[in-house]
């Protein structure tokens, strides 16, 4: 009975040890594997930032080059309308006042026209920004959704092979030690057996419940991600349309303002009217160049800002899709190995109670043996220990 009992206590122990081996191959390989995605998000961080900031000096450079050729222009055209010596004198009706007129109109529509097109340029960066990031991520979303799969393929199965292996171990060492105590199919030995089933099937739903539990919590922080990126998206967007509803307004104020100072000074005097008109519209193209100037200016920061953001924003997404993957990977690796272990652990329990108990009914049940024969000191056989033959069985 020793000789069953140390066998049985030694193999739970070997189980155990293996199982923390294991357990401890698989954290390892998990760390390893979680922080190659992190150093593979990082690289691609810093690739995307660079790329930012190249389009935001392309940007640059090309605004301020816009506003040198507008500046330029406004200047020549000054020089012309002062140098203009004759003043012609005639009506609001003349041809000369409808053309200057027409040519402030011209001028503010140009630049409205100018800052719709800027603000669809960075409405359609903005978009193509987000795009990318949640794009960029998705590798490793996908990755992280395949491995939960497979582990929910295996570990959440109630059939998974691990348990059923284990069941079986434990039912046919339950079975030696019944047959051993001559209990094979008894009413004892069923119930004991009933007991073994249940128990180990209690004890594998608990486990299920709680990986399933380590499992819903995966997905939560890529949820809280992307909802980041899209309310950003949002801000971003709203933002945008603001400010250029804003600068059309102003670009449409200042034409209406300057036509109806135009108007105003026309009334006066013939001579005083063309005196003031060449002087106001001096001024007027000065202005509308400068802020021309200002508005490529302005566009060319804008843009350089948005290029900017949209790569701070892929960098962050995909640094953080990286760490999210190396959580997933490390989290799945630990729940698998923490399963091996406890799952070697209560085997090692189940065969410490079952030997307590077999020793317990061995010590009972030993005074109940009548002895066929008791050797004597005087015989051949002295000195030699009694054992089991030596007993008559009691059924």
């Amino acid at each position: 009975m020793g000789g069953v009992v140390d066998t049985f206590t030694g193999k739970g122990a070997k189980r155990t040890a293996g199982a923390v081996n294991q357990a401890g191959e698989l954290l390892a390989n998990a760390t390893k594997e979680g922080t190659a995605f992190q150093v593979a998000a990082e690289q691609r961080a810093m690739e995307l930032q660079a790329k930012a900031a190249a389009a935001s000096a392309d940007y640059l450079k090309t605004g301020n080059a816009e506003s040198q050729r507008i500046a330029q222009d406004a200047q020549i055209e000054m020089q012309r309308i002062v140098g203009q010596s004759q003043f012609d004198q005639q009506s609001l009706a003349n041809p000369a006042f409808k053309q200057r007129m027409d040519t402030i109109a011209q001028g503010f529509g140009q630049a409205i026209d100018t800052q719709n097109q800027a603000q669809l340029g960075q409405l359609d960066a903005l978009r193509t920004g987000t795009q990318q990031a949640v794009q960029a991520g998705q590798p490793f979303a996908s990755a992280g959704s395949a491995g939960i799969s497979a582990f929910q393929q295996s570990a959440l199965d109630p059939n998974n092979p691990l348990f059923n292996k284990r069941l079986a171990e434990g039912s046919e060492a339950l079975n030696k030690q019944l047959a051993a105590r001559g209990q094979f199919n008894s009413g004892a030995g069923l119930e004991l057996q009933r007991d073994f089933i249940e128990n180990a099937t209690l004890e594998e739903q608990q486990n299920q419940i709680n990986r399933q539990a380590q499992l819903a919590q995966l997905g939560q922080p890529q949820v809280g991600m992307q909802q980041q990126l899209l309310a950003n998206q949002g801000q971003n967007t709203a933002n945008v349309i603001g400010q250029g509803g804003q600068n059309i307004a102003n670009l449409q104020t200042g034409g209406a303002g300057a036509q109806s100072d135009l108007t105003g000074q026309q009334t006066a005097t013939n001579l005083q009217i063309q005196q003031n008109a060449a002087n106001q519209q001096s001024g007027i193209v000065g202005n509308t160049s400068a802020q021309l100037a200002n508005l490529a200016t302005g566009n060319a920061a804008n843009l350089a800002n948005i290029a900017s953001g949209a790569g701070q924003a892929q960098a962050v997404g995909e640094s953080g899709l990286g760490a999210i993957r190396a959580q997933g990977v490390l989290g799945i690796a630990e729940a698998q190995a923490n399963a091996r272990v406890n799952a070697a652990k209560t085997r090692q329990a189940a065969g410490s109670a079952l030997t307590g108990g077999l020793m317990s009914l061995a010590g009972a049940a030993l005074p109940m043996f009548t002895p066929k024969k008791l050797p004597t000191r005087a015989s051949s056989n002295a000195g030699i220990p009694l054992n089991s033959n030596s007993y008559s069985n009691i059924g």
